[in-house]
Order: C-alpha cells, then sequence, then structure tokens
C-alpha cells in the first residue's frame, strides 16, 4: 500500500462514522477467514453422532464469502493493507480458547453499512467497548493493544489503571504555574531573602525537583508541572500546606497555579484512537462513579452524556468545565478495551458493582487448555502458533508439507518490511523449516506445562485430585511459582543461548597442573553453532532445573515427586537430543 492511500485511510478513520459514505466504509474493510484463506476459529459446532446432531466445542474455521450475507468472514475496519492485516493477524493469533473474545472484538468495531441511504448505521453502530477479565499473564491487555495495532499505524496507548483515580480519566488535574504564578513568586522571593517558615522549608525540601544549594532550596518549577497524576497531587498538598503556613492562602486567584484538562477517554474520543485501560479494577476503590453514564454511552446503551469537571470555576480558568459525549460525534477509530484480573488476584484488584458488571458485561475467560499452551508456545518459539494453523489445515499440510512449509514462512513475513523480515531471528526460520518435529515437541511440553499448572495452582489441586498437596501449595505459593504464559517467555529466553554447562562426574575430567591455573586460555577461531544444535538438551534441562527449584530446593517433596512423574508422562525426556 502506497503511503499516500495509507493516509487516505487514516483520515478516513479520524472521520465521524454518521459522515462516512459506502465507498470510505468498504475501502476500510479487510476481510479475514475467507474461502481463499480460512482462519483458525473455535466454537460450538454441529456434530452428526448415530444419527442425532450433537453440539460441541472444536477448533475449525472461518471461511466466508464478502458476496454471501450469509456466510459473510470477519472485518477489521483497517487503515493497513490487506497482508498487514493478515501477517498480524497470524501472528499474533489469540489462543484457540480466546478465538472467541477476537471474533466479538471484531464485531464490536463493526460499521454496519445502510444499502438504502449508502451511509452507516448509527444504530447498529453503537457499542464501542470490550471488558475482558481473566487471570494474569493470559494475553487479555495484548489482544486488545493488538486489535489496534491491526487497524492503525498510530501508537496504541495502554493506560494501566491499577491504583489510579479513575475520575482522572475524563478530566486529569495538571500543575500550570502560568495560570496562576502567585504562589511559587512568593515562595521563591522568601526563599532568596530566607523569610521562609522552617516548616515550609522542610515540607518544600521533600518534594522531587528541590535541591538544597548552599542553605537555600533550588525548585525546578518546570519540572515539577510536568509529573503525572500521582505526583501532581503530592504537589498540591504540600503547596496548600505551605500557603497556609506561610499566610498566602488568601492570595486570590488560582494561587496554586492548578489546572485541568481533558483526560485519555476524552482525548480518545476527540481523536477517534483505540485505548487500552489495563488492570481496570486494579484502580482506587469508588472513584470510577462518575464514569457510569460514560459507561453507558460506549456499549450502546445511551447517545448522549454530558459529564462535568470537579475543578471547574465560574471563569474556567481552572480548565474546561464540562465535555459531552454524542453518538453522530463518534469516529470509526475509536475504541475502548478495558481488562481485569480475576478477583482472587490478591487484596488490590476489588470486585465491581453489579451494576458496573451489567453494562460493561465482562467476558471472562478460562483456564488455559493444552491446545492454548500448544499454541503459545509456539508463537514464543518460532513466532507463529504452528500447532493451531496445523489443526486448521492438517489435510493439506499433511499431502503437501513443501507447501505449507511456504505458507509458514509466508504468514511469518507478510506485511513487515525488509529491515523487520531480517531481524526475525534466525532459529525461528529454521523450526518454520522442520516443522513436522515441532509440531510433536509442542505437544509434549504443552502436556507438562498444563499439568505443571495444574499441581501449581492453589484453587485447582482437589478438583484435580492432587488433595496430598495441600501442606505444599497454598494461594501465595501460587502467585510466586505459578505457571503462566509469562513464565514460558522467560525459560525459552533461558534455554536459546548457548552457555557453560555441568558435565557429569563419570567423565573423568582430569584438571592440568595447578601452576597453570592462573594463566589465560589461549584464544582460537570460536566454531559458530546454530541456535537450535542441541536447543532440545538445553530446554530440557532447564525445566527440570526450574522444577527442582520450587519443589525438591524448597523442600515440597510431593509436588517436586509428582513433577518428576509429570515430566516423564509428558515425554520430556524424548527432546532431549532433539
Amino acid at each position: 500500500m502506497t503511503k499516500k492511500k495509507n493516509n487516505d485511510l487514516k483520515n478516513i478513520l479520524k472521520k465521524k462514522i454518521s459522515e462516512l459514505t459506502k465507498d470510505e466504509i468498504l475501502s476500510l474493510e479487510k476481510p479475514l477467514g475467507t474461502h481463499d484463506l480460512p482462519f483458525p476459529m473455535f466454537g460450538s459446532i454441529s456434530v452428526e453422532e448415530d444419527g442425532r446432531v450433537e453440539r460441541e466445542q472444536a477448533l475449525t474455521y472461518i471461511a466466508g464469502d464478502i458476496n454471501d450475507e450469509n456466510n459473510l468472514p470477519m472485518v477489521v475496519y483497517s487503515e493497513r493493507s490487506l497482508e498487514e492485516v493478515v501477517g498480524m493477524s497470524f501472528r499474533d493469533m489469540p489462543v484457540p480458547s480466546m478465538l472467541p473474545f477476537f471474533y466479538d472484538s471484531l464485531e464490536r468495531r463493526r460499521i454496519f453499512l445502510d444499502e438504502e441511504t449508502g451511509k452507516a448505521d448509527m444504530e447498529k453502530s453503537k457499542g464501542r467497548l470490550q471488558f475482558v477479565v481473566g487471570d494474569p499473564g493470559a494475553g487479555k491487555s495484548f489482544m486488545g493493544a493488538m486489535m489496534g495495532r491491526m487497524r492503525t499505524t498510530d501508537p496504541i496507548e495502554v493506560l494501566d489503571c491499577g491504583g489510579k483515580n479513575m475520575r482522572e480519566l475524563l478530566f486529569e488535574t495538571v500543575l500550570d504555574f502560568g495560570a496562576g504564578d502567585a504562589l511559587p513568586t512568593a515562595i521563591d522571593a522568601r526563599i532568596a531573602i530566607g523569610s521562609l517558615e522552617k516548616l515550609s522549608y522542610g515540607l518544600l525540601k521533600n518534594m522531587k525537583h528541590v535541591e538544597e544549594v548552599d542553605g537555600k532550596l533550588s525548585i525546578d518549577w518546570t519540572a515539577i508541572s510536568k509529573g503525572n497524576a500521582k505526583e501532581v497531587e503530592a504537589v498540591y498538598d504540600v503547596l496548600t500546606k505551605v500557603s497556609k503556613i506561610e499566610g498566602l492562602d488568601n492570595a486570590g486567584g488560582n494561587a496554586l497555579g492548578m489546572n485541568s484538562q481533558f483526560g485519555p477517554l476524552i482525548t480518545s474520543f476527540i481523536k477517534g484512537d483505540e485505548l487500552v485501560l489495563d488492570e481496570y479494577n486494579k484502580s482506587k476503590e469508588g472513584t470510577d462513579d462518575n464514569l457510569q453514564t460514560f459507561l453507558q454511552f460506549a456499549t450502546g446503551e445511551i447517545d448522549e452524556c454530558r459529564v462535568e469537571n470537579p475543578l471547574k470555576n465560574k471563569d474556567a480558568a481552572a480548565g474546561p468545565s464540562h465535555f459531552t459525549f454524542r453518538r453522530e460525534d463518534t469516529k470509526a477509530g475509536w475504541f475502548l478495551t478495558l481488562t481485569g484480573n480475576a478477583t482472587e488476584d490478591g487484596i488490590t484488584t476489588r470486585s465491581l458493582n453489579k451494576s458496573v458488571y451489567s453494562r460493561l458485561d465482562p467476558q471472562s475467560l478460562a483456564k488455559p487448555t493444552e491446545l492454548d499452551w500448544q499454541h503459545r508456545w509456539c508463537q514464543m518459539a518460532m513466532g507463529l502458533p504452528l500447532t493451531t494453523l496445523y489443526a486448521t489445515f492438517k489435510e493439506q499440510a499433511d499431502e503437501n508439507p513443501e507447501a505449507f512449509t511456504d505458507a509458514l514462512k509466508y504468514w511469518r513475513t507478510a506485511g513487515l518490511t525488509e529491515e523487520q523480515v531480517k531481524n526475525i531471528p534466525e532459529h525461528q526460520m529454521e523450526m518454520i523449516e522442520n516443522w513436522q518435529g515441532l509440531v510433536q515437541t509442542a505437544q509434549k511440553v504443552a502436556k507438562l506445562y498444563a499439568g505443571w499448572q495444574a499441581l501449581t495452582d492453589a484453587d485447582a489441586i482437589f478438583d484435580n485430585g492432587n488433595d496430598d498437596l495441600v501442606d505444599e501449595v497454598d494461594p501465595e505459593f501460587s502467585k510466586k511459582h505459578g505457571i503462566d504464559f509469562r513464565k514460558v517467555i522467560k525459560h525459552l529466553e533461558e534455554a536459546l543461548p548457548i552457555r557453560a554447562k555441568m558435565k557429569p562426574t563419570e567423565t573423568g575430567v582430569k584438571f592440568a597442573s595447578m601452576k597453570t591455573w592462573g594463566k589465560m586460555p589461549e584464544r582460537t577461531s570460536r566454531q559458530k553453532e546454530g541456535a537450535m544444535l542441541n536447543f532440545g538438551s538445553r530446554y530440557t534441562e532447564l525445566l527440570e532445573r526450574k522444577m527442582y527449584e520450587m519443589s525438591g530446593a524448597m523442600e515440597k517433596p510431593a509436588l517436586y515427586k509428582k513433577l518428576q512423574q509429570l515430566a516423564k508422562d509428558s515425554g520430556l525426556r524424548d527432546l532431549y537430543l532433539q
């Protein structure tokens, strides 16, 4: 896609949905899951068994037709080329159990076309929010950001809500000493002549961007004014106290230099950007009360919502007094993704009000299955979800392995620049060339990780018949040593580099004369070895060491015994020489 074409589509994403023409809507549409290129999908399908039709959950595919109203493909509304969208969706594809949420996420971003008017159907194109809840490390925020990256080349903001005041999402407080510099000027003047009260001196001395030079304070007001919301609140508290101590609290006007501006929710709506609110239910208790009507608007429950600025004053010197969200002003690129951890994830994760849950309709992720572990392990190891792709195209892959290898290479590189292709790790391309063996490896490793997760999950040991672990696996242990997808990333990163390794004592190694111990060995040209040479051995040894460190070494014999048996049952030793 040319740069001009890309910019044209970017401009369309920034337009109001209500003003889009049919041609503009169709220019954004990038079909995903067609007859020419099916897309993997997990869900409920009909299966005929003994003359009866049963419903079961299975990994199959979507293969629609853009010209068939009853059999449409999925659609991504994007400024990117189709090749870019395909490449990103295949490389960063969510795990099988998350694919239904991925599909739903695309549907919530859909712009429905009214064929009669040639305009967008605003009644159907209302909802612009998705709330996904699940265990830490499941890939919730990654999926939200990925959806945004598939649609635009603009950076996607992922805002961590942990411990944050959610009122700041609408109007955020800032320090603007240019708007009212009475207090900073007065403080500097008193510092200069040495008349500042000792109590004020002590309060100011402990602030950020304040130094003591030759017995006097030097305050960088510019740096202070650029602090984040938490820092701004802390400065505001200090200056309020100082103003009272110094008798400056009756100076009039905006003496503290406090101001406000539109927060991320209003800014993203105005600009037409994607926004991810990560860890939404870890925000400060009670601070999301003024978001209720906005959430109703974002989910399509109401068509207009006015929000008030709590810092407003009569002359609007402290920022905008209000903002009104209107359905007809919604832009094509605007979407809001909320993610949250299950409430079992520590005391900082709070349960939201029933009314909030009712409006947001949270979608809860299930525990990862073996298919999920296979998918994510391949994704981390070779940059593609090999096992899911193989399951989808198994018949063709078995019939023509070379053609499937070419398809894997295409998906790994589709839409990337020459520089990005050049930077693909060498070992990933080696794995693609040897995909048949990797499928079997992924199945063994996934069985191990799935079992490992079950054995280290305090909430699941009774369900899995591991009652004997109750004294060794408690909730605190699960938080520290439980297995999730993030741990797998670390394992792979640690196993890939070729490192020094231990030798068994029976090798009979003899050391040289003690007189030569302090002598530097002579360097010769080092033989370069491929990253995949003996990778199976390194990975196996690392996993065995990790299992021992968090069980046997921590005096948890029952857990260590079960992990050893799990490794044997999973065929881990079969990977040793691969």
